[in-house]
């Protein structure tokens, strides 16, 4: 069944179909970028009528965006380079997460890929410098169909805990990548942390009541989204990329993995893959719903280039499906048009 995503990003495109729409820095028409106005505490979209179009932009973007992260993060990986790993691993991952979460209806935007305007007495637009501090606007697609906006602050931990939305809701199921993540960080903790020997006794005596008594992602939603953020300052700042479990089981001349100290640097790796595999999965099933006409195919294209970033070298993923994936979808963002052009 079709999203409420999907279709108003359909519907965002039929709409310019109709129009026979193309780039034309209009600020109320199709800019490059999306053009906000109004108050910090009352931000509007030039574009409401058709702004699952950036959306669509955005989410393209994003994941094109991690695919060099994470070739360069296996290539870290191969040398034992961990701590550099684990950084490019968690960035391409973010850009995973951007990607997602636009799909969810959840995009943000930062300051270097919108433009803001201010309306004048005749109710045009002119571009102008953005209120201090205004360095990220988020939106939200409401369940009535319509795009509200508002000013975020720009910490890791505020895009990391924008899952939390999805993950509260009862319908929503949380990808097993995010599990699998979450019993490698929380290995071994609890819901009642019981010390002492008789704890220990009991746990021997008894496994199943451990199993039955450790602690799960949706106990521990808030802290385990704070800690993938985490990682990143620890990766970068610290230069921390093994495993802390085994590094302590060695200092202690116990029984260390047979995996061997690389394994957060691992585990992070393939979080990050899973997450940008997922995306291009989604945003494969979403272009098969679209058919935009030359024009706004072209501008689409340009919007999601914009603010160039470096090309993926998508020929070097090592994962065959999300390599197939990346093909397709440049493929189609880019056809008919000329690759000079992008």
């Amino acid at each position: 069944m079709e999203t409420l995503v999907a279709t108003n990003i359909r519907k965002a495109i039929e709409k310019l179909n109709s129009v026979n729409a193309s780039l034309d820095f209009q600020l109320f028409g199709l800019h490059p970028m999306p053009v906000f106005y109004g108050q910090k505490q009352n931000i509007i979209s030039a574009q409401s009528d058709f702004f699952g179009f950036y959306v669509l932009a955005n989410a393209i973007r994003s994941m094109l965006r991690g695919i060099n992260f994470i070739i360069a993060s296996q290539c870290l990986l191969e040398s034992k380079l961990l701590a550099p790993s684990v950084a490019l691993s968690y960035t391409a991952g973010f850009h995973g997460l951007m990607a997602y979460l636009a799909l969810e209806g959840h995009p943000f935007f930062e300051d270097r890929s919108f433009a803001w305007a201010e309306k004048q007495s005749d109710d045009t637009l002119v571009i102008v410098a953005p209120p201090d501090n205004l360095l990220l606007v988020s939106a939200i697609l409401t369940k009535n169909n319509i795009w509200s906006f508002k000013n975020r602050d720009r910490f890791h931990k505020v895009f990391w805990r924008e899952l939390l939305q999805l993950f509260n809701k009862p319908s929503y199921t949380i990808p097993q990548y995010y599990r699998d993540l979450f019993e490698y960080l929380f290995w071994g903790r609890q819901k009642e942390q019981k010390l002492g020997v008789e704890a220990l006794k009991k746990r021997i005596e008894n496994p199943a009541l451990y199993e039955a008594n450790k602690l799960q992602l949706e106990d521990a939603k808030k802290e385990f989204l704070d800690r993938i953020a985490e990682v990143r300052h620890t990766a970068l700042y610290g230069g921390f990329g093994e495993d802390p479990r085994v590094v302590e089981a060695m200092w202690n001349n116990d029984a260390t993995s047979s995996s061997g100290i690389e394994r957060q640097a691992v585990k992070f790796y393939s979080f990050s893959e899973a997450i940008l595999d997922h995306v291009s999965s989604n945003i494969v099933d979403l272009i098969s719903l679209l058919n935009p006409i030359v024009s706004v195919r072209n501008a689409l294209c340009i919007c999601t280039y914009m603010r160039w970033f470096d090309t993926p070298i998508s020929d070097r993923v090592p994962h065959k499906i999300l390599k197939s994936r990346i093909s397709q979808i440049e493929k189609w963002l880019k056809e008919g048009i000329g690759s000079s052009d992008v």
